[in-house]
């Protein structure tokens, strides 16, 4: 410091210049500067500690424990996740996240949040009973829908809710009041959802559905459906379809049935009479005339219907009695199978083996077609058991049962030959049929397969 009198250098400390006896004045400090710099210091220290608060993994550790003991969970993610390497912070990151997660999903359902519900327990699935609690919101979403009428949309949701609860009864309650609101194809695709054909709306429904494409289906349906409703109604209107379109169909023992079983609606006395008339012309056309004339038992002997009269078929059947006792189905009650050897060239013979043939062991289907002239159309199919083979050897023998079919026209009853091995002698009350096939080998020996059958009719035609 200079005196300023004097102009000596004097410390800066001195109160008077030792040269001239001066009294020297100090200089004085700014304040306002001092208060700023301290102030900015202050600041500067205020900043550097916070940021320490919030970047050293320990005291954000710390922090997350704290939140995480509060429940605050989504204030614990953030101090786990800024301190991730810190300990187990990611372990403890991942149980925030979690627990934050299922308890605003658990929230958002008691306020009805659904969708949020959703989103948020979708992200625990796994956790707790978060799968039960997503299923119960599914739930609710779909009671919601209900109330707005929006079926498509709710039976997806109890589909999605995996029908908790009382999910079923509400979606048969609810597809029940849709059958009788006559929405029958939302209904029956809730009822299904639920595999629940048994109901009987669903019955209803069903009907409903099939009474144009398929009366005779329809009708089942209407059957099942019991009481409610107007079923017993729809019984007999579909009935009356279906035995239409049996008749159409020219399914005539079908319609005899449906008509049959509504005498008392509309005409379908007219119409079950006509079926019967036509089914027994079908079936003297077909050789069951048995069946053709037990058609025609109940109708007047003058009832004539589609230029079929009941007095022709009665007079066709009547003509060809001594058929009556052959139409039908014959098993074999009795009869022997033989398979030989012999050879001409060294005059050798063996006589081979032989087998009794059981009951039923072969059967014969007969159908008797009277024609124009006076001739029966035989025909049918049948079989009888053979050997097919020979050997010396007992185990070495193999049988079959040989299938052949006919459709000769004869006059009288008597020796039929069916084919080159089959022959068949029927009368009124037996039919006979051999079989007979032999077979020349290279080595000059011959094989000869007989088989000689007798049938009784078990079923008449």
């Amino acid at each position: 410091m200079i005196c300023k009198k004097c102009g000596a250098e004097v410390m800066d400390n001195a109160i008077y210049c030792p040269k001239c006896g001066e009294k020297l004045k100090k200089k004085k400090h700014n304040k306002k500067a001092m208060i700023m710099v301290i102030s900015i210091i202050s600041v500067m220290l205020i900043i550097v500690g916070i940021y320490c608060y919030n970047a050293i993994p320990s005291i954000l550790y710390i922090r997350g424990e704290k939140a995480y003991n509060q429940k605050e969970y989504d204030k614990a993610m953030k101090c786990y996740k800024k301190a991730i390497t810190y300990k187990d912070s990611e372990e403890k990151y991942n149980d925030s996240a979690t627990l934050f997660y299922y308890t605003v999903g658990k929230q958002k359902l008691e306020n009805a949040e659904y969708e949020k519900a959703i989103e948020y327990l979708e992200n625990v699935a796994t956790y707790d009973d978060a799968s039960d609690l997503i299923l119960e919101t599914h739930y609710y979403m779909a009671l919601e829908y209900i109330e707005k009428l929006d079926y498509e949309n709710a039976l997806s949701e109890f589909k999605l809710s995996e029908y908790y609860g009382d999910s079923k009864k509400i979606i048969t309650d609810n597809a029940e009041k849709m059958v009788q609101d006559g929405e029958y194809d939302t209904a029956l695709s809730w009822f299904e959802s639920i595999n629940y054909p048994s109901d009987p709306y669903y019955q209803y429904a069903h009907g409903i559905k099939n009474v144009d494409k398929d009366p005779v289906q329809a009708r089942q349906d209407f059957l099942r459906a019991g009481d409610i409703l107007d079923a017993k109604q729809k019984v007999l209107e579909s009935t009356y379809k279906a035995g239409n379109e049996q008749l159409k169909k020219e399914k005539y023992d079908e319609a005899v049935k449906l008509f049959d079983s509504i005498k008392e609606y509309s005409d379908s006395t007219e119409l079950y009479n006509k079926s019967k008339l036509l089914l027994s012309k079908q079936l003297v056309e077909t050789g069951k005339l048995n069946t053709a004339k037990t058609t025609l038992e109940g109708l007047d002997e003058d009832y004539t219907c589609d230029k079929v009269s009941v007095k022709n078929i009665k007079d066709i059947v009547e003509n060809n009695k001594q058929w009556l006792s052959i139409c039908g189905e014959w098993i074999a009650i009795s009869g022997k199978a033989s398979t030989t050897s012999y050879s001409t060239s060294v005059s050798w013979w063996y006589d081979g083996w032989t087998q009794d043939i059981s009951r039923n062991n072969g059967s014969i289907q007969i159908r008797c077609v009277p024609q124009n002239d006076g001739t029966i159309k035989l025909q049918g199919d049948g079989t009888i058991y053979i050997y097919t083979n020979y050997s010396t050897i007992t185990s070495m023998l193999c049988t079959d049962k040989y299938k052949f079919s006919f459709n000769k026209q004869v006059k009288d009853l008597g020796t039929i030959k069916i084919d080159d091995y089959v022959t068949m002698t029927i009368s009124s009350n037996n039919i006979k049929v051999t079989y007979e096939k032999s077979v020349n080998e290279v080595s000059g020996f011959t094989y000869k397969y007989v088989t000689n059958c007798e049938y009784e009719r078990n079923k008449e035609y």
